[in-house]
C-alpha cells in the first residue's frame, strides 16, 4: 500500500509524524510505500526529508499547488491498491496501518478513518460528522448511531478505485472543504465509508495551515469553496433553492462580522464570489461529470445532513477571537 502525505513548510511536525509513520510500516504485515509531496517549501523541511533517505519517495514540486492537487500527484506516481492519505500534523500510533487495511476487509469499506484526539494524546469524541444543506460543517454528539457525511482527509484510508472513479481532489480547490466535496462525491456514486471502530490519530487541529482562530486566507478558500461545492453537486432542482439561502446566509455572515468589527474578514465574501465566478466555466465542466455518473438522490444526499443553519452556530465561536491572523 501507499501512504501520500502533502507538506508545505510542515518543518515542526514533519519528523514526529514520519518517525512515527515509518516505525508503523514496518510492523505492517505487508509493503508500504511512502511519498511525500513538498508544494515548494522555504522552510527547513526538505532537509529534513531529505534526512531519511530512501525510505520514503519525495515529489519536490516547484509550486504551492495545494492541499488536493499535492495529494492527486502523490497518488499518481504510487502504483498500490490501496491509498493512506496522512496529515503533516499528525501522530502515527502502533498498529495503526494494519487496523485500518482489517476494517476495510471485515466491513466491505471503499474509504476509512482514523478518529482524531489533540496532538497530546486523549479519548477520542464520537461525533457525527455532517454539513448543513449549505455546506458548512457540523459536529453532532447526539447521533452517532448515523452515519458521517463525509470523513476528514487527516488520515484516511481508500481503494484506488474508488480514488480514481471520483477523479480524485478537485483542483480547483487550493484549500479547506476539498475532503467534504471528495466524500459527498463518493456518496452520490454509491460508494461505502466510515470511521474505524478502533484506530486514533493524534492531530494538532490547522496545525498545518496557521493554528486556530479566524484567519483571512481560511475565510477566502472557504467562500470560493463552498459555492463550488454546492454547485458541481446538487441537481438543479435542489439548486433552485440552495443557491438564495446560501447568499443570504453569506450577507448575514459578513453583517455579523462588520458589527464584530472584523472588516478584513467581512471582505473576505465579496473576494470568494469573485474568484468562483472566475472559475464557473471549471466548475460547470465539473458539475457535467458528476451529475452523469451519480447513482443517488438529491433526497437521500439532503437526509444524511444537519436539518438546520450550522453557520449560525459558529459566529458564538467568532465572536471570541478579536484579532485576526494573516
Amino acid at each position: 500500500m501507499a501512504v501520500v502525505v502533502v507538506n508545505y513548510n510542515g518543518a515542526l511536525w514533519i519528523r514526529p509524524c514520519l518517525d512515527s509513520l515509518l516505525a508503523d510500516a514496518a510492523r505492517a504485515p505487508h509493503s508500504v510505500q511512502v511519498v511525500v509531496v513538498d508544494n515548494d517549501s522555504t522552510d527547513e523541511s526538505p532537509e529534513i526529508l531529505r534526512e531519511f533517505g530512501d525510505r520514503l519517495r519525495v515529489e519536490a514540486l516547484g509550486a504551492n499547488t495545494g492541499f488536493g492537487s499535492g495529494n492527486n500527484r502523490g497518488v499518481a506516481v504510487s502504483s498500490s491498491d490501496l491509498v493512506l492519505l496522512l496529515n503533516t500534523d499528525v501522530k502515527v500510533p502502533s498498529g495503526l496501518i494494519s487496523t485500518l487495511v482489517k476494517e476495510m476487509e471485515d466491513r466491505n469499506l471503499d474509504a476509512v478513518a482514523a478518529r482524531e484526539v489533540p496532538y497530546e494524546g486523549g479519548k477520542p469524541d464520537s461525533v457525527r460528522i455532517t454539513i448543513d444543506p449549505l455546506g458548512f460543517p457540523a459536529f453532532l454528539t447526539n447521533h452517532v448511531s448515523r452515519p458521517s457525511f463525509y470523513l476528514p482527509a487527516a488520515c484516511v484510508m481508500m481503494t484506488r478505485r474508488m480514488y480514481e472513479t471520483l477523479g480524485g481532489f478537485d483542483e480547483n480547490f487550493f484549500m479547506y472543504v476539498e475532503d467534504v466535496d471528495l466524500f459527498w462525491r463518493a456518496r452520490l456514486f454509491g460508494f461505502r465509508f466510515d470511521f474505524a471502530r478502533d484506530a486514533v490519530i493524534q492531530h494538532a487541529v490547522h496545525g498545518s495551515s496557521g493554528g486556530v482562530g479566524i484567519s483571512l486566507r481560511r475565510f477566502l478558500w472557504r467562500n470560493t469553496n463552498q459555492p463550488m461545492m454546492l454547485v458541481k453537486n446538487y441537481r438543479a432542482q435542489t439548486l433552485v433553492w440552495v443557491a438564495p439561502l446560501y447568499l443570504l446566509s453569506q450577507i448575514l455572515e459578513m453583517v455579523g462580522l462588520l458589527l464584530m468589527r472584523q472588516p478584513r474578514a467581512a471582505w473576505t465574501y465579496p473576494q470568494g464570489l469573485y474568484h468562483f465566478v472566475r472559475l464557473l466555466p471549471k466548475i460547470r465542466q465539473e458539475r457535467r461529470r458528476v451529475q452523469s455518473a451519480r447513482v443517488v438522490p438529491d433526497r437521500e444526499i439532503l437526509s444524511l445532513m444537519y436539518p438546520g443553519l450550522a453557520k449560525l452556530r459558529s459566529l458564538q465561536v467568532y465572536r471570541t477571537h478579536r484579532s485576526v491572523a494573516e
